[in-house]
């Protein structure tokens, strides 16, 4: 057991608590990732990781554990909801938002929806076939709330294939998801006290979307996606609000530890600063944010000291603000605390590099470090949207620690592409009406089809050709010099026409979107492609 905080009594208290937290495994690719039904993610709640990597089908761990921080301003006060391990209580709670958290509601919310990409293949296909087995999550995927219990109406992601703004899988509704396997969950900081901060509530609510892909891209399938939708129920509008990513990442053993960012790709990451530490190859984790810039970035010591584990709601505030718990400010050189030169970005040097401000260069003791990226200040609104997209990769090199550092930094840019070309953002979580509008009158034939398809519709001005995970495979833009441009992006020009031809010889089997836009509108059909 790695952690140390704070007494055997409260923390036996706190096992028996929280063994009765639902929890499922992301497990889709190299990456084996416990998810709980808790605001705290990657770990057993008990004292033990559960984020590793697979090295000769030998699982290491990396992360410890997970969890979101958001404050903000409301008439000089200040509102926080935060999570590290959740020693003293918790913050948020699971569920949306309600006017009472009963058995029933428990019953309904209390749990985590995983979805495999298969399972939606095969439910488009064989909903309407008499021997056909609804899975549980598909039947009872959360795309309601009870209205009559003060919950949102829309909550889940949902694809509703009859276009009545109303989930019914019997009918040929699905979940909708990124990646190849998704895990769902839904939280609140309304429900409870705020016993993890003792901050003010907020009055939000989080959809909280963990996902992976297995695509043979040695990247991506040794990535975990969190996309955080986070939404303002009160009644509050909110300034100098904060989001902030705290992770603690143990490479080895996890009291020797190094920690740095880098401002640039909007990333930090934690190295071993003695060799290998139990680990088969140089190994380095990195967290990076691929939507919001990383505006701030300080590390928490696992220590009481000024550096160290905040207890209060000030302390966790100001570590927002990229400050020290007693509200010094983050300075340049030596371990961030005391110098006279305040930054916002702690250890951004490169640690190969003996002249820039680094952990190696300084000459640190190594510690259990955990990282704390900000994005912020923001305004937050009543009925406002947040989302928050975080990837987590980790690398390894044989060579040394700096290398597998390059490695990640090298990553940035793929991960960066993938999430421009997947469309990544929380945007497409709009709940209903993904297909087609009634007034819109479009055919597409053949469907099912062995490879190329007509798109009729009168005044069509675009047509997108996207696979299940959202990725864009091929674009049709119609104008008086009409250019089509494919996913490669090779371009050339024809004459407008409205009944398109695409070909599809060339995709993989499955279920495509067509979104075609058109001068009354935008409409979304399903094809399959055998």
């Amino acid at each position: 057991m790695k952690k140390i905080i704070p007494l055997i009594g409260l923390l036996l208290c706190f096992s028996l608590v929280n063994s009765q937290v639902p929890y499922e495994y992301l497990d889709i690719n190299n990456i084996k990732a416990r998810v709980n039904a808790h605001p705290s993610l990657f770990w057993d709640l008990e004292g033990n990781s559960d984020y590793s990597f697979y090295e000769n089908s030998i699982l290491k761990s990396t992360i410890f554990a997970h969890g979101l921080w958001i404050g903000g301003k409301n008439s000089g006060v200040t509102y926080l909801a935060a999570c590290t391990y959740s020693d003293d209580g918790q913050d948020f709670y699971p569920g949306p938002i309600a006017n009472n958290y009963n058995s029933v509601y428990d019953a309904k919310y209390n749990r985590l929806w995983k979805i495999n990409m298969a399972e939606i293949e095969n439910h488009i296909i064989n909903f309407d076939n008499s021997s056909y087995t609804m899975p549980e999550v598909i039947a009872n995927w959360p795309a309601h709330g009870n209205t009559n219990n003060g919950e949102a109406s829309t909550l889940a992601p949902f694809v509703d294939v009859n276009n009545n703004s109303y989930y019914d899988p019997q009918n040929g509704d699905y979940p909708y998801f990124n990646g190849y396997q998704a895990i769902f969950l839904i939280l609140n900081d309304d429900r409870g006290a705020h016993g993890e901060t003792n901050g003010e509530k907020l009055g939000v609510e989080l959809h909280v979307m963990i996902y992976g892909y297995n695509c043979a891209n040695y990247i991506i399938d040794k990535t975990v996606f969190i996309s955080y939708k986070i939404i303002n129920r009160s009644n509050n509008d909110y300034n100098n609000v904060y989001l902030g990513a705290f992770t603690d990442i143990d490479i080895g053993n996890g009291w020797n530890d190094y920690i740095g960012c880098d401002t640039i790709r909007n990333m930090y990451y934690v190295y071993n600063n003695n060799e290998l530490d139990q680990m088969p190859v140089h190994t380095s984790q990195g967290v990076y944010f691929l939507n919001y810039p990383m505006s701030k970035f300080i590390y928490i010591n696992n220590t009481t000291n000024a550096n160290g584990t905040p207890t209060t709601s000030t302390h966790y505030y100001n570590y927002l603000l990229a400050k020290w718990k007693d509200g010094t400010p983050l300075t340049i050189g030596g371990n961030g605390y005391g110098d006279t030169i305040p930054t916002n970005y702690a250890f951004p040097g490169n640690p190969n590099d003996t002249v820039s401000w680094n952990e190696v260069a300084e000459g640190n003791a190594g510690g259990d470090r955990r990282g704390f990226g900000i994005s912020g200040p923001l305004d937050f609104y009543k009925g406002d949207e947040l989302c928050l997209v975080l990837a987590f990769v980790h690398a390894t090199n044989t060579s040394s620690y700096y290398e597998s550092i390059n490695d990640l930094k090298f990553y940035e840019s793929h991960l960066s592409s993938v999430f421009d070309d997947l469309n990544l953002d929380c945007n497409y979580w709009t709940g209903i009406n993904i297909n087609s509008k009634d007034d819109i009158h479009i055919s597409i034939f053949p469907n099912p089809t062995t490879g190329k398809i007509r798109v009729r519709a009168e005044g069509i001005e675009r047509i997108e050709v996207m696979n299940m995970q959202g990725k864009i495979m091929h674009t049709i833009i119609t104008s008086k010099a009409k250019q089509s441009v494919n996913n490669n992006g090779i371009a050339s020009l024809s004459t407008v026409v409205r009944n398109d031809e695409i070909d599809l010889r060339t995709q993989p089997k499955g279920i495509y979107i067509i979104k075609v836009t058109t001068k009354h509108g935008v409409g979304i059909k399903k094809i399959v492609k055998q």
